[in-house]
């Protein structure tokens, strides 16, 4: 499920212990009498808020305390707690410490919470916890708690009431967050307190699906179908999902990544849009996971389905054999060390104007290349055929990243193709520690006729900015106008280590605005395109407005050095943003003639 540093796992008789990526401690404690374990850890999990920005419990390692709430919109009491912790907040303006509400309730859509948060001029994010998986970690049942988190170990410092007028319970949660920053012992009697919100609604599909989760009839098909595209011998997952013992030693890590929506690698937020090739787990499938793994990974008595599961297909060409494949010249790649982007140039393979169907940029030695793209250096009468060449910032013809799959152009459509091109293919590789070769082919698929439809891909870029030192939301936007009117198709955001955030706005010529795609966590390792399963007609005049933010501050854990500014460049320690966008329009008349080439 990932293409990330593994860290050794330690099992502990009541406990699973796993070392994140970013160097947080997380404990996984089971509930045996359903009492929370007075020196819980909690365990690392991210959510979204009801902004649909994203928070990891471990970004917030450098705060003093972090306050978690239990939320429900329809209990006052809570809804009383939560201005309470608002007051608490401005108290402590400049202190470091975090707050953050969390909401269990699934009939709690983002734009109700919104609202509310609107009207009561809360400051506090409220996540959404739809799967409850969080809520149940945190061994809370009841809104109106409070639980006050010391980063620096991640255990319970305290935990007790805070809705309502429960002033005695104010009180102690405030003295235990004092207690906590002057690096004192909480009072005993300070430890729990009663909560006197409302019980949190169990999901009825969870509490059917809880008792009797099969590994065989439940667990197996969510991996055959959403992990094991990676996870097999030769893939590019770290280990094969090849059987039960294999799954259930990795099982502590699968439940972490799970819980911080490390895996599986898709990044868009689910309530906006609906893309093609979604690898995302829906809430029940995560839930069957994380409860069966909470419950101890049983087998069962069934045999295991796992080795009888046929691997998925490793075509060497997925789409088919190919109409033409070149090879590019060999690329030696060193043992250690920073490689910088390599551009190889050579002429178009057609002796006439092609059109293309799909293009596949296959490496042979997919450990060391981290991504590759095609561009296109048009010949002076072909100049507007496409934005011209800038560095890939304008646009691209094909590319090639870790978990994308190679895919043709849309129905009816294609890429122009002219003879007397150049193609550009702009190379980035990695070292693994030992010295590695790499030879790039380049598979064509023409079209025997040209298509009724010409698809470009464009971007929309900004290299103006200078990130400041130190800075963990630094905003950056760029626009790209249609001069016509055209189909999305889909949209691939793009930036570097620092990047942190990234969506996709239409605005219409009469003054409306749509968000297309929003990635509330941008990341570098997966350079996801994202293809609308409806393409989408928007008139000429309409702007394509991208923006997102950068995050260089220590929070980040991919940040290479937070003490440094940085501008647009082409090093991954550098920054680049770029919305790149796919569209369709219809084929000049003037390029009636050309089809496959000769």
């Amino acid at each position: 499920m990932a293409r990330f540093a593994f860290r050794k796992t330690l099992l502990a008789t009541a406990v699973a212990i796993v070392a994140l990526g970013a160097g947080v401690l997380v404990t996984r404690a089971f509930l045996l009498n359903g009492a929370a374990p007075e020196t819980q850890v909690v365990s690392d999990f991210s959510l979204l808020d009801h902004g649909g920005r994203f928070h990891q419990l471990s970004r917030y390692a450098t705060a003093r305390a972090v306050v978690l709430y239990a939320y429900d919109v329809a209990c006052p009491t809570t809804r009383d707690g939560l201005a309470f912790l608002e007051e608490t907040k401005r108290s402590l303006s400049g202190q470091n410490v975090v707050f953050l509400a969390i909401d269990a309730n699934a009939r709690d859509d983002r734009e109700t919470l919104g609202r509310e948060s609107a009207r009561a001029g809360f400051d506090i994010p409220i996540l959404q916890d739809h799967g409850q998986l969080v809520t149940e970690a945190l061994h809370v049942s009841r809104s109106g708690e409070a639980i006050v988190v010391d980063p620096k170990s991640w255990r319970i410092a305290y935990r007790g009431a805070a809705g309502g007028d429960a002033k005695r319970e104010h009180r102690q949660l405030t003295k235990a967050i004092g207690a906590l920053l002057g690096g004192r012992a909480i009072a005993s009697d300070a430890r729990a307190t009663t909560t006197g919100g409302c019980a949190i609604a169990r999901d009825e599909r969870a509490s059917k699906e809880a008792p009797g989760i099969s590994y065989a009839a439940d667990v197996v098909p969510i991996l055959s179908a959403k992990c094991q595209g990676c996870h097999r011998q030769g893939g590019i997952g770290p280990w094969p999902m090849d059987s039960y013992e294999r799954v259930k030693t990795w099982s502590p890590r699968i439940r972490a990544v799970l819980l911080t929506g490390r895996m599986p690698p898709w990044h868009a937020d689910p309530q906006i849009g609906k893309f093609a090739h979604d690898r995302s787990l829906s809430v029940e499938q995560k839930r069957t996971l994380v409860r069966w793994i909470d419950a101890g990974s049983a087998r069962g008595r069934d045999a295991d389905p796992l080795p009888m599961i046929p691997a998925p297909p490793a075509a060497e060409w997925p789409l088919g054999t190919p109409d033409l494949v070149v090879e590019l010249p060999p690329q030696e790649i060193p043992a250690t060390g920073t490689v910088d982007y390599r551009y190889v140039h050579i002429p178009a393979p057609v002796s006439r104007d092609a059109w293309v169907r799909a293009v596949h940029i296959a490496p042979r030695n997919s450990k060391v290349m981290h991504h590759a793209a095609m561009l296109m250096e048009y010949p002076l009468v072909w100049e507007h055929a496409q934005p011209h060449w800038q560095g890939g910032a304008g646009g691209f013809f094909a590319t090639f990243a870790p978990g994308l799959p190679p895919m043709p152009f849309p129905a009816e459509s294609g890429g122009f193709l002219p003879a007397g091109a150049t193609l550009v293919f702009q190379l980035h590789y990695t070292t693994i520690g030992e010295p590695a070769t790499d030879v790039p082919r380049v598979a064509f698929y023409f079209h025997a006729t040209p298509p009724a439809l010409e698809a470009r891909i464009v971007g929309a870029f900004n290299h103006g900015f200078t990130i400041p030192p130190n800075v963990d939301d630094y905003p950056v936007e760029a626009a790209y106008v249609l001069d016509q009117a055209v189909t999305l198709n889909g949209f691939g955001p793009h930036m570097h280590f620092r990047g942190k955030r990234f969506r996709y706005e239409a605005h219409y010529p009469d003054g409306r605005r749509e968000v297309l795609l929003s990635v509330p966590r941008y990341d570098f390792n997966w350079q996801t395109f994202y293809f609308l399963q409806v393409p989408k007609p928007v008139p000429a005049g309409t702007k394509i407005f991208v923006s997102g933010a950068f995050d260089n501050s220590p929070r980040n854990p991919a940040n290479p050095d937070p003490s440094k500014e940085v501008r647009w460049g082409d090093q991954t320690w550098d920054e680049m943003f770029i919305g790149y966008t796919m569209y369709t329009v219809p084929r000049r008349v003037d390029r009636g003639l050309a089809g496959a080439p000769r």
